[in-house]
């Protein structure tokens, strides 16, 4: 049985206005428009939109459809919701 992989339950990812974010540094090196934005709300830039990352193929995409570099939120954290 497969296990759904959701953004939302990601460490890496983060709420932003128009939908999710991620964060993690392996995701962010391959997308040139990561690299290279700023984010007055966010010291690690602007991250990379979730859906777009998960749409990738696995050749493309860092954590792709499989969520290859997908993490739990540790137990007893709560992720900040703005």
């Amino acid at each position: 049985m497969t296990v759904l992989k959701l953004c939302q339950d990601c460490k890496w990812s983060e709420r932003d206005r128009f939908g999710l974010r991620c964060y993690r540094p392996e995701v962010i090196k391959r997308d040139a428009w990561a690299l290279s934005s700023f984010s007055e709300t966010h010291i690690r830039g602007a991250g990379v939109d979730c859906r777009m990352e998960r749409e990738r193929s696995w050749m493309k995409g860092a954590c792709g459809k499989r969520g290859a570099l997908w993490e739990s939120i540790p137990a007893g954290s709560k992720k900040e919701i703005r």
